[in-house]
């Protein structure tokens, strides 16, 4: 999900991310797993010694065996949980399936759409992964292989509770998922009540990106919120989140129910850290309240 820029390959031993001029990451690997071009993008799977398999596209890392669990429940969840009674979901983006995997855990969810520019992201997840592709075989679940903001453009007013882009950083292919327009899009698309989430980026590396995201969300939404998470592959660790709502503030809600009934499966999120993730570190909120 971070801006990677380049990754140098040794076949037999390390994979090195380049994150900017001064900063790389090195992966000691086992084996390459998968390593092909879709229409879309470069598509690469390795197995690694410390983090497990690591999905990587256009040479940046999606997630790991490891940590994939923090960025897909931080990501889903709160928003999810937001949402008084989530039923019509739809997620843009995502083809792995983490992020439908935990919003399929709310027993409130009664269809959820996933659309997927890449289908052979979602058959590389499905065959290396399937423990994070496992939404697909649920009956609620449906997959739409096409274009996200085209989809979302042609949903009727009011016709999703919550909708969740699980997408990559602000490249050429993407950035269309960060404009103020696509936001208007997804309020229009939003019932009563409707909630959205997205990730905002590194606060460290991408800080125009993270406030781009809150400033444009709240031009359109009543209700927006920042929140954090540390994911030990992203580049600084800790990594913006944003949930938008037209109803209910997301902050001070007490939702220790509705979580408590999914407590044992998941590994990250609980009741006490839902309201405390709002707590920004002071430069974070200094960067997104500035003029």
């Amino acid at each position: 999900m971070a801006d990677k820029k380049s990754i140098a390959m040794n076949m037999t031993r390390y994979i090195t991310e380049t994150v900017s001029d001064s900063e790389f990451i090195t992966y000691v690997t086992e084996k390459i797993l998968y390593n092909g071009q879709s229409d879309y993008q470069q598509i690469q799977v390795f197995e690694t010694k410390a983090f497990g398999r690591i999905l990587m596209l256009d040479q940046a890392v999606q997630f790991t065996d490891v940590d994939e669990f923090i960025y897909h429940e931080m990501l889903t969840h709160m928003p999810m949980l937001v949402h008084p009674k989530p039923e019509r979901i739809l997620i843009v983006g995502g083809g792995d399936g983490g992020a439908a995997r935990e919003a399929l855990r709310h027993p409130e969810v009664k269809n959820l759409e996933l659309c997927e520019i890449d289908e052979k992201v979602c058959e590389i997840s499905r065959k290396y992964f399937p423990q994070i592709a496992t939404s697909f075989d649920d009956p609620r679940f449906k997959l739409n292989i096409g274009d996200g903001i085209a989809r979302l453009k042609g949903l009727r007013e009011g016709a999703v509770d919550v909708i969740i882009i699980d997408g990559t950083d602000p490249t050429p292919m993407a950035i269309g998922l960060y404009s103020a327009d696509f936001y208007r899009t997804i309020h229009r698309a939003l019932g009563e009540n409707g909630v959205f989430g997205t990730l905002a980026g590194s606060p460290y590396f991408h800080p125009e990106w993270t406030k781009l995201v809150y400033r444009e969300l709240s031009k359109i939404f009543p209700k927006v919120a920042m929140y954090t998470a540390t994911v030990p592959t992203y580049p600084g660790f800790l990594w913006a989140f944003c949930v938008a709502s037209k109803g209910q503030d997301p902050r001070g809600l007490d939702r220790s129910k509705r979580l408590a009934s999914m407590e044992d499966d998941l590994k990250y999120l609980n009741c006490g850290l839902f309201n405390a993730v709002f707590a920004l570190p002071s430069f974070i909120r200094r960067m997104i309240e500035e003029d």
